[in-house]
């Protein structure tokens, strides 16, 4: 389950790297395992390599992870060898990804407590709530729903949300750092800075908006939870009702037709119905979940 201070990358990053760079974030917030010494299995192109920290061949390089505010790094000009061996040998030009991950993906990873400012932090901590509250969901997990909105297009989704958040940070921080000494209402100032921040305001809302989706998909799985216990409880106790009617058969005279207002079927088809619904709600919602260029 994703940590709201867990590093967040980009769906779209090979496995090899995004191993690599989860395992510079997991060093990162625990130092005291630094000396840990493990076997990492990396699958690429049909293949499968371990490497080992101990193995002087193939030993395990964790990147330093970059700030996302900061430039990306120039890295060497590869060798006339290096060039060739990266174009014809797959775990050469593997290595060389591994080796470079931080460089290479720099800005399609974000490590929220470094990346992200305090009023960024506020809308990603809702974001991860509310994917925590539908990766525990019930219904999400027995596949009642479409899932693809949860394996497929959440990560996406997370992803956008928190570029978008570590973007605005480096924005504001700039912004900061340049106004240091200056009045931000000097007219000659604000000339540019008020479009600057207008922008910042329809940046912020739009981030909002897809937040506040995900809560919407949260609490829709929620319901379709409450509505499938009460649909089980409901069936039970329904399975119940011939036990009673014996039971009430066995008073006799005296029992005045009281059995009669056991429920009746289509009473617990009611119930049955409304679960439906909530998960046909939830579906919809997740729906909703879907990116520019999905919705297709």
């Amino acid at each position: 389950m994703v940590s709201v201070n867990a590093i967040v990358i980009d769906p779209e990053v090979p496995e090899g790297p995004r191993c690599w760079l989860a395992e510079a974030d997991r060093r990162r917030r625990a130092p005291s395992q630094q000396e840990y010494v493990g076997t990492y299995t990396f699958r690429q192109s049909g293949s499968t390599v371990y490497r080992r920290e101990d193995d002087p061949e193939y030993g395990l390089h964790v990147p330093e992870l970059i700030p996302f505010r900061e430039e990306t790094p120039a890295l060497d000009p590869p060798t006339a060898f290096e060039r060739i061996a990266r174009a014809v040998l797959p775990r050469l030009r593997e290595r060389y990804e591994l080796d470079h991950a931080a460089i290479l993906c720099h800005r399609r990873y974000v490590c929220p407590p470094r990346d992200l400012d305090a009023a960024a932090r506020q809308g990603w901590q809702r974001a991860i709530v509310a994917a925590k509250r539908i990766g525990r969901s019930e219904v999400v997990r027995e596949q009642l729903i479409d899932t693809a909105a949860v394996t497929t297009v959440l990560p996406y989704h997370l992803w956008d949300i928190a570029e978008r958040l570590a973007r605005l940070s480096a924005l504001r921080a700039d912004h900061k750092a340049i106004l240091d000494g200056v009045a931000d209402d000097d007219p000659d100032v604000a000339v540019v800075l008020d479009p600057q921040r207008r922008a910042h305001e329809l940046a912020s809302d739009d981030i909002e908006l897809r937040v506040r989706d995900l809560e919407v998909f949260a609490d829709c799985v929620a319901d379709a939870d409450a509505a499938l216990r009460r649909e089980e409880a409901v069936r039970r106790l329904a399975d119940l009702n011939g036990v009673h009617r014996d039971l009430l058969a066995r008073v006799g005279s005296r029992n005045d037709g009281r059995g009669s207002d056991l429920p009746q079927v289509h009473d617990v088809q009611a119930v049955i119905d409304q679960a439906t619904k909530a998960i046909r709600a939830a579906n919809e919602a997740g729906r909703s979940l879907a990116l520019p260029g999905w919705a297709d």
